[in-house]
C-alpha cells in the first residue's frame, strides 16, 4: 500500500489561487492558534483510508455529541456545491 500523496506545490499554488490567498497561513488564518495543531499527528505509519477514517472517528466521539452551531445547519433543503479535486 502506498504512502499518503500530499498534494503538490503546483496544486496548493492554483488551489490558493483560485481562493484569492497566497499562502497556506492565509488560508488558515482565521483560525485561532488555540486550536491548530502544532506538530503533526501522532498516527502510526502505513494505515489506510479506512482505518485512518476509524481512527478520527474515535476522535470525533471523544469529543462528544455535535451540535449545529449555525444557520447554514439549518437550511431548508441541500447545499450546492461545486466539486473541486482538492
Amino acid at each position: 500500500m502506498a504512502d499518503y500523496l500530499p498534494h503538490t506545490p503546483e496544486e496548493i499554488d492554483e488551489m490558493l489561487g483560485f481562493l484569492g490567498m497566497d499562502s497556506l497561513d492565509q488560508l488558515f488564518a482565521h483560525i485561532p492558534a488555540a486550536v491548530r495543531l502544532s506538530q503533526g499527528l501522532d498516527l502510526p505509519g502505513g494505515q489506510s483510508e479506512p482505518d485512518v477514517a476509524e481512527i478520527f472517528a474515535r476522535f470525533t466521539n471523544a469529543n462528544g455529541p455535535r451540535r449545529a452551531s449555525c444557520c447554514a445547519s439549518r437550511a431548508p433543503g441541500p447545499t450546492t456545491t461545486r466539486s473541486r479535486r482538492w
